[in-house]
């Protein structure tokens, strides 16, 4: 029974890993993006919020990382 419980847990686990790394993914890809288009100006707007989320995705992909070892 623990056996199962465990299984689930880290079932649970490895879709918000699956789920970070897709939002992950996605930032990297619009961070080339901006890369690309760095001559709008637009861009220094869009490149802080774009950090912002990024920060936020690594700060959860570390936090689950940590669980998921444990």
């Amino acid at each position: 029974m623990s056996g199962l419980m465990l299984a689930d847990k880290m079932s649970s686990q490895s879709d918000k890993l699956m789920s970070c790394e897709s939002a992950l993914e996605d930032a990297l890809t619009k961070i080339k993006e901006l890369e690309e288009n760095n001559n709008s100006p637009k861009t220094q707007s869009i490149d802080n919020n774009l950090l912002e989320q990024f920060a936020n995705i690594t700060e959860k992909a570390e936090r689950l990382a940590v669980k998921i070892s444990s």
